[in-house]
């Protein structure tokens, strides 16, 4: 009996007991691996602040990133992720392994869904795709570091499973449920839960106003999730912000001049320096400088600054701004997704002939799967597969990034299951091909 519960457990993500115990096996080892080979900071940059917001709100009862004694409720990032923090150290102290073997879990879970998704919608790619999502560098890093891509990913292949493998209403009401968490995790998701209820009404399945009727549904239960944290920011800071305000500025006035995130390496030194070409004129220096001491007193407090200068140059050289959007956007995708962490120097110092060729390496499997993923797309298009709207979140960050300093891969690693996935597709459709051909040549 336990070996048929086995058998039919495994049969749901179209794999076998052995293949599904040694993946995920591979899948843990993998990234607890990281944990030696990754040298994580906890107490800088963005996990800093998810961490002091999880504490404020543990022993404060309120979400914000103040650091005063009595923090000061602000909506400065999405609530979501700094709750999960709050939640896991509430039971297990704030320690940062605690957080990342729960993190873990949820990496692994993702594959899962992913490959189960995969199983109903492209049968034959469902090992390949389990096995990318297991064995995947990138996967790993991310589920050891104290950011929110690993939750994000989560949410997201979460909403996709729910509208593409339930069935009636449910599927659009848990569908719209888990896009609101989502957003509340990454509010860059918010265009999507529009784009998505466009498209379905557009180019769904069933009579248009059935359509726009599910379409409807899925909206609704999404705003049912946000509402009661925007009526929360309404009530705190007097005004309508959906999910986080104060960086919006900030991000659009990097992508009116950078090309690159070569800058960001002062951070380093703990201020960073700018480069000439930030500024037109002393006045933005100026404007720039006061901008970043008003976010000292209060995140975000100078974000206006910041969104007029974005503003001023775009009206004043738009096709320049759009040429640097158009440079920088392969940087959102190609890279060694490892550019935010240091590599551990016991293991791999710095700048040594070992670090280089692990970096290249990364380089190259992430140019692979980026490649395979386009293909399987492509693939998948031409096979009229509903498969395909998984491609919907790979094509929403490719816009919705572009005007935005997206320089990092980080800010695409949410959906990377979702290029995992199509690459899956396009490695099975290979492996068929060359076996068939095979075949015709005996």
């Amino acid at each position: 009996m336990a070996t048929n519960n086995k058998t039919s457990f495994a049969s749901q993500f179209g794999l076998t007991p052995k293949l599904l115990i040694v993946g995920l096996l591979l899948g843990l080892a993998i990234r607890l691996g990281m944990y030696t080979f990754v040298d994580y900071q906890f107490d800088k940059g963005d996990a800093a602040t998810y961490r002091l917001s999880a504490r404020n709100i543990v022993e404060h009862g309120v979400y914000s990133s103040d650091a005063s004694e009595s923090p000061r409720p602000n909506a400065y990032r999405p609530p979501l992720y700094s709750g999960f923090l709050a939640v896991i150290s509430s039971f297990f102290a704030d320690t940062p392994r605690a957080l990342q073997l729960a993190q873990l879990l949820l990496s692994l879970c993702t594959g899962l869904l992913m490959t189960r998704i995969s199983k109903v919608k492209f049968p034959e790619a469902a090992p390949w795709v389990f096995g990318l999502l297991m064995l995947s560098p990138f996967e790993a890093v991310y589920a050891g570091a104290l950011l929110s891509e690993t939750l994000t990913a989560l949410l997201l292949v979460g909403a996709a499973a729910s509208l593409l493998l339930l069935s009636g209403w449910k599927r659009w009401i848990l569908g719209g449920m888990v896009g609101g968490l989502c957003v509340l995790c990454r509010d860059i998701y918010l265009p999507m839960l529009l784009l998505f209820a466009g498209l379905w009404t557009w180019r769904g399945i069933g009579p248009p106003k059935h359509r726009i009727l599910q379409a409807g549904v899925f909206l609704a239960a999404s705003m049912i999730v946000i509402a009661p944290w925007t009526a929360r920011n309404y009530y705190y800071l007097g005004q309508v912000v959906p999910v986080s305000a104060g960086r919006f500025g900030f991000a659009m006035w990097i992508g009116t001049w950078a090309t690159d995130g070569a800058f960001t390496k002062s951070d380093a030194t703990g201020t960073r320096v700018y480069p000439p070409q930030a500024y037109r004129t002393e006045n933005e220096r100026r404007l720039v400088s006061q901008a970043i001491e008003e976010n000292q007193i209060a995140p975000g407090k100078g974000d206006a600054i910041f969104r007029s200068l974005a503003m001023a140059r775009l009206r004043d050289e738009p096709r320049r701004v759009l040429v640097r959007a158009l440079r920088r956007a392969p940087l959102l995708w190609f890279g060694t997704r490892f550019d935010i962490f240091s590599l551990n120097e016991r293991v791999l110092p710095y700048g040594s002939s070992a670090w280089r060729l692990v970096k290249s390496i990364l380089w190259g499997i992430n140019a692979f799967f980026i490649v395979l993923g386009v293909l399987g797309i492509i693939l998948a298009a031409r096979r009229s597969s509903s498969v395909l709207w998984l491609a919907v979140p790979i094509f929403f960050t490719v816009g919705v990034y572009l005007p935005f300093g997206a320089f990092e891969n980080r800010y695409s690693q949410p959906v990377y299951p979702f290029v995992l996935a199509f690459s899956g597709i396009a490695a099975a459709e290979i492996v068929k091909c060359y076996s068939s051909y095979r075949a015709q040549s005996r």
